[in-house]
């Protein structure tokens, strides 16, 4: 499986970084943060230090859904030409105005160098029996249409909120519908959204990785990949290895949480006072992320915790730059996703029992040093990851 950087605000020298390590193989760009006049600049720097690396756009064109709250954070995206406010009904009187959104963005997308391009769509906020599913398999039948006429390849976005994943019938009868088409996308840009990204002491949002949303993310990943639909996940973060067991092709996360979880709250400007996030470090062990200027103390109790790669000198007795700090992320995720097999699913679910076991005995042994700060949350997770690779089987039939 493929690791992306997940692009965002605070880019600094990341992206060039990663990429320079070899450490990820590409870039899913917001358009938020990317102005229109600069973003062939951008794209031609990335390509100067690796000229295969895959460069997208995310034309997040399911932002439009909240354009005119008075709160409304939406950066550049106003400065694209085929950004609008979302009007359903302007949909349904209007027939042609998906097309021309598609082909805009495309255009755009193309004159600035993105080497795959992704087709916009709208959020799928509650249900996939509902008029915004409707709307997202319109977008997406336009979206295989215009890669007809491109030499880039096209990918069709899937944004739904982790609610429509829950009603496995509605789940199952949109996947037929949407891979029962005549002519099928080639691939998917896929995220799927929470209602709050935070997570707990390192941790992934509990929205996320509950056993039904995940074994259901991973069975869209299952389900479009066996019928031969190319699925790169946005914000994917930690459970990356989990959709890539499932099929899927890439996976991506970026340095702040909101790059790391997706919510269509982040565009919404929020009155609360923010603190610049902890400095952590992602342990493959734990499968969590640990406050960096703890990890002496975690390491003293388990030397197994640290990954024993190139990054962790970064956190010796002291505390790493942001960069730092991302490129540890980069380092151990892209170690994790060699560790599962990503070609054969029975094998794979294998690998990853191995590694929630591990992490189970590694989080036991810092229990048995009295190290019991967020036991229940990490026991919470562990076994939610647990039971959804079950609950993945029988959705798949495997």
């Amino acid at each position: 499986m493929k690791l992306f950087a997940q692009h965002g605000y605070g880019k600094s020298d990341k992206i060039e970084s990663g990429l320079e390590e070899g450490l990820i193989d590409g870039v899913i760009f917001e358009a938020r943060y990317l102005h229109p006049d600069k973003a062939k600049d951008e794209i031609g720097c990335l390509q100067e230090i690796d000229e295969t690396v895959e460069l997208m756009i995310d034309p997040e064109y399911y932002a439009s859904a909240v354009i005119d709250s008075p709160n409304a954070q939406l950066g550049y995206l106003e400065d694209w030409g085929y950004f609008s406010p979302l009007r359903i009904i302007e949909f349904v009187t209007n027939p042609t105005r998906v097309d021309k959104i598609v082909h805009s963005s495309l255009d755009i997308q193309e004159d600035v160098g993105a080497t795959t391009l992704i087709a916009p769509s709208v959020y799928i906020s509650q249900s996939l029996d509902s008029m915004e599913s409707a709307l997202a398999l319109s977008f997406l039948r336009k979206a295989v249409s215009a890669s007809e006429k491109r030499s880039k390849k096209v990918l069709s976005t899937l944004s739904l909120n982790r609610d429509a994943l829950l009603n496995s019938k509605q789940l199952i009868e949109f996947v037929d519908a949407l891979t029962g088409m005549s002519k099928r996308p080639s691939g998917v840009y896929l995220t799927v959204g929470v209602n709050s990204s935070s997570g707990n002491n390192g941790l992934p949002s509990p929205e996320i990785f509950d056993l039904k949303v995940l074994a259901a993310w991973m069975y869209l990943n299952y389900a479009l990949s066996i019928n031969g639909i190319r699925v790169i996940n946005g914000f994917s973060d930690l459970l990356s290895p989990f959709l890539g067991v499932a099929g899927g092709d890439a996976g991506a996360t970026g340095w702040w949480s909101n790059l790391q979880c997706f919510s269509i709250d982040r565009y919404i400007r929020s009155e609360d006072i923010r603190r610049r996030p902890l400095r952590r470090y992602l342990s493959m062990k734990l499968m969590a992320r640990i406050n960096a200027r703890d990890m002496d103390a975690f390491v003293a109790l388990r030397p197994e915790i640290a990954n024993q790669l190139p990054h962790d000198r970064d956190y010796e007795e002291r505390e790493p730059d942001r960069t730092s700090e991302m490129l540890q992320t980069w380092e151990a995720l892209a170690k994790l996703l060699e560790s599962v097999d990503c070609k054969d699913v029975t094998q794979g679910i294998r690998d990853l029992s191995n590694i929630i076991e591990t992490a189970h005995k590694t989080w036991a042994g810092l229990r048995e040093r009295e190290f019991t700060q967020g036991q229940e949350s990490v026991d919470e997770y562990l076994e939610q990851l647990e039971y959804s690779l079950d609950e993945f089987q029988e959705m798949a039939e495997l």
